[in-house]
């Protein structure tokens, strides 16, 4: 629905009330009482009385008493216009002595004068500019007793809008989403890099658990050597591997998992944070072979090995 912005109606009314002082008192009353044209001229001198303005709207509308608006910038402030207007008058005499069409005529000239677009230039654009500019903020039930109007239904209206406003919202929402979102990660960046510049500890132990870490990576392979998976048979090589050799990789592969399990408790009495459940399933991904009775029964080593008790 056409609509002036608070601009295009700022600009209306300064080209009015520098012509004629009743041609701007008639453009601000349409303005804050939503009224339509014919209203407008057959308002009269008894209609306003005590800061109040009474309007028996046309279209079967609601008649409605609104105050006055009282405002410090002397565009918008019709009250003190108003009084000075009704003294000169007597009862019951129209306030405009003019038509509704010489007021649309009228109208279009400042609409003109003003820049206003030619489909704005019709004074009903009053009526809408203020149910508009209102109906966010009031809400639907006050512009609909602003208005008149008896159907809430007729106020419904102001609430559409159309695809033009859309998707200007739809733009806005889509910046501020994105930069949400890159505030978001700043945020957790910054977050997480004060955590370890406060906790030093934190950046030892973490060092520690990548050094075990990869130390296993290393004494898996050579497991794997050994039981013939990666080792070419050379000459004088027995076929067979060696137990103690075996038993004493898998023995530190251990120690290193022991290490890492130390170093995770550490890490949770620091942080708070409990560490994942899924660091056990990966580590034992790592070291194949490494049941209790699986090490205990490899060769003629004899010692027992005691794995660590998160596994």
């Amino acid at each position: 629905m056409e609509s002036l912005t608070k601009d295009e109606l700022v600009s209306l009314l300064r080209a009015a009330k520098a012509n004629r002082e009743r041609d701007w008192l008639m453009m601000l009353v349409g303005f804050w009482h939503g009224l339509r044209a014919s209203e407008v001229v057959n308002l009269k001198r008894d209609d306003v009385q005590d800061g109040y303005s009474t309007v028996q709207r046309g279209k079967k509308s609601l008649k409605t008493t609104q105050p006055l608006i009282r405002h410090e910038d002397p565009l918008l402030d019709e009250h003190s216009a108003f009084f000075d207007l009704t003294l000169k008058m007597e009862s019951n005499q129209r306030l405009f002595n003019l038509g509704r069409k010489h007021f649309w005529r009228l109208f279009q000239g400042y609409c003109k004068i003003a820049g206003i677009p030619r489909h704005k230039a019709h004074p009903h654009v009053l009526k809408h500019s203020i149910a508009m500019q209102t109906i966010q903020s009031m809400g639907v039930e006050y512009v609909r007793q602003l208005l008149g109007h008896r159907s809430l239904a007729s106020t419904g209206e102001y609430l559409r809008v159309s695809d033009e406003q859309t998707g200007g919202k739809l733009r806005s929402f889509a910046t501020v989403f994105k930069v949400s979102l890159t505030c978001s990660r700043f945020d957790f960046d910054r977050k997480r890099r004060e955590t370890m510049e406060n906790s030093p500890s934190l950046l030892g132990l973490i060092t520690r658990i990548n050094h075990a870490a990869t130390d296993i990576r290393k004494r898996t392979a050579s497991v794997a050597d050994i039981l013939g998976g990666g080792r070419p048979k050379g000459e004088g090589q027995s076929s067979t591997p060696d137990p103690c050799d075996l038993h004493s990789q898998l023995q530190r592969i251990l120690t290193k998992l022991e290490c890492i399990h130390d170093n995770l408790d550490r890490i949770e009495r620091v942080t708070g944070v409990v560490t994942p459940e899924g660091v056990q399933a990966q580590d034992e991904e790592c070291v194949p072979y490494t049941t209790e009775s699986q090490v205990n029964n490899i060769g003629s080593c004899s010692n027992p090995v005691s794995l660590p008790r998160r596994y």
